[in-house]
């Protein structure tokens, strides 16, 4: 029974700060929900950047440790998008849709969904992985639009013509989604392959068993002659 129950276990059971109960909010976790950063905007009278946190469902992942090292940043959350959002379709047609995206008039913006990931990034890095104070000029470059862009590829490729790009949260149910759906095949998967594990074993302790009556066996034999 108690193997069974560490199998059914949650994902996230050994972050929980009580363990005896179910998670109602992140606070119940040691490190808390995993986040990325929204909205970043300058601060001139201190030199810093503030930033708006978005918590994922714990059902997908959670921190395991204090600054969330595991925790992917919305950059790979956008990958992740991009893959569940292109499974059925063909490399052709990625492609295809990739080559309008980035070549016409020279501008991907003009007509592509764009989804930009710096503020995530830089916030993340520079101010809870460096525990930077301070920010400058030069620095700040870096949340500029221009840079870290990713083309969202989907059915709702295009801003025009009555179709809208995906919303932050449409592209963050997508990834939850992915992530519980992996935890869920990691409980089924868990008993087979502890199953498969302990057969060689089962067999291996039978096989010597046998082979200990069959000597058994065969010292009466040669005994009783």
């Amino acid at each position: 029974m108690m193997g069974l129950n560490v199998i059914n276990r949650p994902y996230y059971y050994d972050y929980l700060k009580d363990k005896s109960t179910s998670p109602t909010s992140c606070d119940d976790f040691i490190y808390g929900c995993c986040e990325y950063y929204v909205n970043c905007t300058a601060d001139n009278e201190t030199n810093t950047i503030n930033a708006n946190p978005v918590y994922i469902n714990w059902e997908a992942n959670v921190k395991h440790d204090q600054k969330g090292k595991n925790c992917d940043r919305w950059n790979k959350i956008l990958i992740e998008y991009n893959t569940e959002s292109t499974k059925d379709m063909s490399r052709y047609e990625i492609l295809e849709m990739a080559d309008y995206c980035t070549t016409f008039n020279n501008n991907p913006a003009a007509l592509c969904c764009l989804e930009n990931y710096v503020c995530d990034e830089r916030y993340y890095y520079d101010f809870i992985i460096d525990n930077s104070e301070r920010y400058n000029d030069a620095m700040f470059n870096y949340f500029h639009e221009e840079y870290g862009n990713v083309v969202l590829y989907s059915d709702n490729l295009f801003n025009f013509n009555g179709f809208q790009c995906p919303t932050n949260q449409e592209i963050q149910r997508t990834y939850e989604n992915i992530l519980i759906n992996r935890n869920n095949k990691f409980k089924v998967l868990h008993p087979l392959i502890l199953l498969v594990t302990l057969i060689p074993l089962v067999l291996c302790f039978l096989n010597k068993n046998c082979k200990r009556k069959e000597s058994n066996q065969s010292q009466v034999i040669k005994g009783s002659a």
